[in-house]
């Protein structure tokens, strides 16, 4: 496997970046071998910084992200480290309460004011879950308990 070259990458490390990373010369990175983590892998690598990457492993991922999180760092000549969490062994996460954002406004104790609803869109994340969505993760939040 062909390792990517980190002089060629260094001239394109944003000068906050590079700075931070001279300031903090030993990192560990939340590593998911998408765009954003790969990118930030590489800069850590290209400043020489000694840099750790982090991968977690859920249920809710498929096994190739890990597999692609894993040969991307091999081509930065860095190594991941794999950390598997079995969410669902957490009953604070399969207990799913009712409780949701709505709500969690509505009592908090922030001043009121009039508030416009939002717009919502397919690109919003202020847009309400359908109730058979919620019904549905909720089931199977359930289930795996």
């Amino acid at each position: 496997m062909q390792q990517l070259d980190l002089e060629q990458i260094a001239p394109l490390v944003p000068e906050a970046l590079g700075r931070f990373f001279r300031e903090h010369p030993r990192v560990a990175l939340a590593y998911s071998g998408g765009c954003d983590s790969v990118f930030l892998l590489a800069c850590a690598l290209a400043c020489g910084a000694e840099v750790r990457p982090f991968t977690v492993n859920t249920a809710f991922q498929y096994a190739f992200e890990a597999d692609d999180a894993r040969l991307a760092a091999d081509q930065l000549g860095s190594e991941t480290n794999l950390l598997t969490l079995d969410i669902f062994a957490h009953p604070e996460v399969t207990a799913n309460p009712p409780i949701g954002v709505i709500t969690a406004r509505r009592s908090s104790s922030l001043p009121s004011k009039k508030r416009q609803p939002a717009k919502a869109s397919k690109y919003s994340s202020t847009a309400r879950t359908p109730p058979t969505i919620l019904r549905a993760a909720r089931g199977f939040a359930r289930s795996k308990s």
